[in-house]
């Protein structure tokens, strides 16, 4: 299965402030209203900082205003844009932290 996506920046950035004054809203009669411009702002900077580390990881294309990816989902690999992408089971846990192992440091170091 192969998918293309292709939107305007712009298009994106007003989904994502309409969603984000969506969240924000309030009762009418709440005695403190938050200011939609700040919110406004916040969104749009999250948006920015999260394209930017997209570009960068090269999951996502700009191009005069235009972003763009690719999903290809073959054998049961996921890629976008080319790059292998670790599905949910197929990432791997940090392993826990020894639980005993402070309390052995701690043993010995009482011992010396």
């Amino acid at each position: 299965m192969e998918a293309r996506l292709s939107l305007p920046r712009k298009t994106l950035e007003n989904l994502v402030v309409a969603q984000a004054r969506t969240l924000f809203m309030v009762d009418q009669s709440a005695e403190v209203q938050p200011n939609m411009g700040e919110v406004e702002d916040l969104a749009r900077n999250l948006l920015d900082s999260q394209l930017t580390q997209w570009k960068d990881e090269k999951f996502i294309n700009e191009d005069k205003g235009q972003i763009s990816t690719q999903l290809n989902y073959k054998g049961g690999n996921l890629t976008i844009n080319s790059k292998k992408v670790a599905l949910p089971w197929e990432e791997q846990e940090d392993p826990a932290p020894d639980a005993s192992a402070p309390a052995a440091k701690k043993q010995t170091s009482a011992g010396k």
